[in-house]
């Protein structure tokens, strides 16, 4: 019986990178400090890491086939192991004699140490059903959406993108910070129940984002104990982890209607970006910036005219765009005031090419939208001047 496993050195250490946002950084206990490498009877070699609450497993290609075999071998000196051998040749995982787990590079031999059954190893939570595959599209936005998610671990059944199906032919992505709402909709998948997507390091890696189709199978909460879980499957990687427990607000309730405005600014994204991105930000609290929205009657053939509003010290600076290179055009009523909003949260929407902002009034948020109207990003003022 052959009791090592080859690994190629070519890709491993990115492999290792994913499985690090996992791996607990100073675990108390000695299997979590472990990562487990399995050959199973087809040959497929696998890598699994857990900090027990989430398990990710990556698949490991052209490895050599031989008889099944499971070890667990440290992370940290895996890691520093291809970090020093380079990038050709292979890792080789061994036992010797069932009281050694061992590392050897093409140099020689790495690490060495005492052997942890397998059978230490936690079982990672079992999900059945047909995995529901979720399109190139929805997978996108389900990305855009951690933008938008909190990090607020008191409000945790916001820690994540919500995936709502419960319109049987109008399915929506979710996100929301209290502060701030992102939807998405223009989709359908075969899902009987909504699931949140938790936010989590691995999950917006743009690695795992370029590792083809995305595959979810979730479960909700049972009666009993279980807690809701949700697995994400790419082609090489599998993350299992628990969903936030809770009901997820009803944010329907809070859109605006969309014929509802009296304002409506349409911008070039690209261009007001820049413009944004370029004022110093005095507010360390709220990162704010206001927009003052008028209409230039004067040389009416050059369009409208928007001006940013930057918060100094003591008042107000106002940076005006130049007329014939305007980033807007303005339809409806002018406001009378500057409306002040989160620059993150306006950058955030124009990153999503919403090239249409919508103002009701200043007791109101104001959203945006893309041309479709298949996005939506809905803010709360910070105030009305």
């Amino acid at each position: 019986m052959k009791t090592s496993i080859e690994i190629p050195l070519a890709g491993l250490k990115n492999i290792l990178t994913g499985l690090g946002k996992v791996a607990p950084k100073r675990p108390r206990l000695p299997v979590p400090q472990r990562v487990k490498v399995t050959r199973d009877r087809e040959g497929h070699v696998t890598m699994t890491t857990t900090d027990l609450d989430t398990y990710l497993t990556a698949n490991l290609p052209d490895t050599e086939a031989g008889d099944p075999f499971t070890i667990l071998i440290s992370f940290t000196a895996l890691k520093q192991c291809v970090d020093k051998a380079g990038k050709t040749g292979c890792v080789i995982v061994r036992t010797d004699d069932t009281i050694n787990a061992i590392l050897e590079t093409p140099v020689g031999e790495w690490h060495r140490e005492p052997v942890i059954s397998a059978d230490e190893w936690p079982g990672a939570p079992c999900l059945d059903g047909d995995a529901v595959a979720l399109p190139e599209g929805l997978k996108a936005n389900i990305l855009a959406g951690f933008s938008f998610a909190s990090d607020d671990p008191a409000r945790q059944i916001l820690n994540g993108v919500f995936v709502d199906v419960t319109e049987p032919t109008n399915h929506h992505v979710v996100a929301c910070n209290g502060r701030v709402l992102f939807t998405s909709n223009s989709f359908t998948i075969n899902a009987q129940e909504s699931f949140i997507v938790p936010t989590h390091p691995f999950v917006a890696w743009k690695e795992f984002a370029k590792d083809g189709e995305w595959s979810v199978r979730s479960r909700a909460a049972s009666k009993g104990s279980d807690r809701p879980l949700i697995q994400v499957r790419s082609q090489n990687w599998v993350f299992t982890s628990h969903q936030p427990e809770g009901t997820y607000p009803n944010w329907r309730q809070i859109m605006p209607d969309k014929d509802g405005w009296k304002t409506r600014l349409f911008v070039y994204p690209a261009q007001l970006s820049l413009l944004v991105a370029g004022l110093p930000d005095n507010d360390v609290l709220n990162h704010g910036v206001g927009l003052a929205i008028s209409k230039n009657q004067a040389v009416p053939s050059l369009g409208d005219v928007t001006t940013l509003v930057q918060p100094s010290d003591r008042s107000y600076d106002k940076i005006a765009t130049p007329a014939k290179e305007g980033v807007g055009r303005v339809e409806g009523d002018a406001p009378e005031h500057p409306y002040w909003l989160n620059r993150k949260y306006l950058l955030a929407a124009l990153a999503l090419d919403c090239d249409r902002l919508h103002i009701t009034d200043e007791n109101s948020p104001i959203w945006f939208t893309d041309d479709g109207h298949r996005r939506r990003v809905v803010v709360s003022l910070l105030r009305v001047l």
